[in-house]
């Protein structure tokens, strides 16, 4: 009955926009493959997963082609701006181009709805933290 959102960066394997402390691969090298440019892949994610008295891992693998338009979801782009206003308050180096107004255009417009009143909570808080930096 549980949920999970968790976000990754991803690093094209064609090298561009990697930066210099990116952890490298200890016993493999990655380099664009023929079959996905032809194929039209972006990439391939798989997961496994037990069920809480399972004996054996399940395999879920989902491919992302480059034609496919994909619109993220309300939820999605509210966890996104959640995700962004944590790097800035721990002022991470990950943090790159994010804004207090890139967290709060992308939370607004993601608002939905909200029965219990947690993302507005959340768009305040934010607007308080960016008057107190």
């Amino acid at each position: 009955g549980h949920s999970v959102t968790a976000f990754y960066e991803i690093i094209p394997a064609s090298g561009e926009n990697t930066k210099s402390d990116t952890d490298k691969l200890r016993y493999q090298e990655v380099s664009p493959s023929d079959a996905a440019n032809e194929s039209g892949e972006m990439f391939t994610v798989k997961l496994r997963y037990k069920n809480p008295r399972g004996k054996k891992s399940k395999l879920i693998s989902q491919r992302a082609l480059f034609d496919e338009a994909i619109e993220p979801s309300e939820n999605l782009l509210f966890a996104s701006s959640v995700v962004e206003f944590g790097l800035l308050l721990r002022n991470s180096k990950h943090k790159e181009g994010a804004s207090y107004q890139a967290v709060l255009s992308r939370a607004q417009d993601a608002l939905g709805e909200d029965n219990h009143g947690y993302r507005d909570e959340f768009i305040k808080l934010v607007k308080t933290a960016e008057l107190l930096q």
